[in-house]
């Protein structure tokens, strides 16, 4: 240990593991990367940038403090949410238990979507880690959008296609690592 370091102690291995992760990341790079708005990073996604403004008009603009659950498990899926800054952590609460951490997201994450798209319950909570802001889609407003604007309706749909495709392609990889 040098001048200025310290020990460093963690609930769990998980959040260890993550604390390292966060040191070495600080080592490479000493300025933090400014978050880009939702605008920015819809257009990086999406083939036709003229439907991003229409898109985000009909999303719910929420600055939430750390500690705010933005979703609870077990809920009725009334909503999705696009993270536009800051951080959140998907976990499972067990009763009597430590939860289990799932998985920490920052801005251009969507989350809540497939609870929302297959109308369970809420399978995990989700949490912000820190001050974030986020943009939430109702459900009675995906409907308005679907019976109102259908051409804005389908551009929402492909981004959550677009997003599951990856989430399904991190998660093959993650076993085949597992496997190997």
């Amino acid at each position: 240990f040098g001048a200025g370091s310290h020990i460093h102690i963690a609930p769990d291995l998980d959040r260890a593991l993550e604390w390292c992760e966060q040191q070495l990341l600080q080592t490479i790079d000493q300025t933090p990367a400014k978050s880009k708005q939702l605008g920015q990073q819809l257009q990086m996604l999406l083939a036709d940038n003229s439907k991003v403004t229409e898109l985000i008009h009909y999303l719910e603009r929420q600055e939430v403090p750390a500690g705010h659950h933005l979703i609870h498990q077990g809920d009725t899926p009334d909503a999705l949410y696009f993270i536009e800054s800051g951080q959140v952590t998907a976990q499972l609460e067990r009763p009597n238990q430590e939860p289990i951490r799932l998985q920490t997201m920052r801005g251009g994450h969507v989350v809540g979507e497939i609870g929302f798209y297959l109308g369970q319950q809420r399978s995990a909570a989700v949490i912000a880690d820190e001050p974030s802001i986020i943009y939430r889609l109702s459900l009675d407003t995906l409907k308005q959008m679907e019976a109102h604007d259908s051409d804005i309706a389908s551009t929402l749909h492909q981004l959550i296609i677009h997003h599951l495709a990856e989430r399904v392609n991190h998660l093959v990889t993650a076993v085949n690592a597992l496997q190997n």
